[in-house]
């Protein structure tokens, strides 16, 4: 039941960051757009454009992966799958998640870290002069949300596999 709850509120999550997301990427894409327009029409670039897509791509980035995980999305590599059978690979779906939350636990971390010495370098944008430590902050949050998700899909899978259950996924339904 509360495994249920999550994984309501991890879609949520994800469908909202996906389409922060977005909104993201077509605001870097409209800016990129109305930049090279101007550059070539009038000879006059947006000043700093560079600087606002330097600041925006990680969140968009960090945005589109809560999304990817809910919808287990990201790219899979099966041929022990073929070998180990159906529990076999429900145990190997299970441990791949089980690696890919760790990993995005230690990458989480290791911003938090680049995300602190920004902080504290207070380093900041080449042209407009910007902090380029709040992205990175930003990027941690969402790369935390990610990780929460992960671990989601990986009690997910590992409840279903101790107790026998197959989740319909498209990893599963690809013939194993």
């Amino acid at each position: 039941m509360i495994l249920e709850r999550l994984e309501r509120l991890s879609d949520r999550l994800a469908r909202y960051s996906a389409l922060a997301g977005l909104g993201g990427l077509m605001g870097i894409a409209a800016l990129v757009t109305i930049d090279v327009l101007g550059r070539w029409l009038f000879n006059s670039p947006i000043r700093g454009s560079a600087d606002i897509v330097t600041l925006l791509l990680p969140v968009v980035v960090g945005a589109a992966f809560p999304s990817v995980i809910t919808s287990r999305g990201h790219i899979a590599v099966k041929f022990l799958s073929r070998i180990a059978g159906v529990r076999g690979a429900d145990a190997l779906e299970a441990f791949g998640n089980g690696i890919a939350m760790a990993a995005l636990a230690l990458i989480a971390w290791l911003s938090a870290d680049h995300a602190l010495r920004l902080m504290g370098s207070g380093e900041t944008t080449w042209v407009l002069r910007l902090p380029l430590w709040p992205t990175w902050v930003a990027f941690c949050v969402l790369l935390a949300i990610s990780t929460a998700v992960q671990a989601i899909v990986f009690f997910r899978d590992v409840a279903n596999f101790v107790s026998g259950n197959r989740l319909e996924t498209s990893s599963n339904m690809a013939g194993h």
